[in-house]
């Protein structure tokens, strides 16, 4: 729910702990985000795959999985989340 102006602002329609951050990305970006070409080629899978596919791969793997578990109450309180969430492909 959005209300514009002043005084306006962004309400959530389920509680922060159970909206991933994964979940907000597919909603900015689509549904295919992490599916794409990190190279922004049209064709690339485990058939015709780009020079940065197997590196891609695992990381695209650990990023999905980062944010699908971590919520938007994670962010909020930091301090309380003892599973902090690792840096993917770090």
């Amino acid at each position: 729910d959005a209300l514009r102006g002043p005084g306006g602002g962004v309400r959530l329609a389920r509680p922060a702990h159970e909206i991933t951050l994964f979940e907000i990305l597919q909603e900015i970006d689509g549904p295919e985000v992490l599916n794409r070409c990190i190279l922004g080629l049209g064709v690339c899978n485990e058939a015709r795959p780009c020079p940065l596919h197997a590196i891609w791969f695992p990381c695209r793997q650990q990023l999905r999985r980062m944010l699908a578990e971590t919520t938007l109450a994670d962010l909020i309180h930091p301090s309380n989340n003892s599973n902090q969430p690792e840096v993917p492909c770090a």
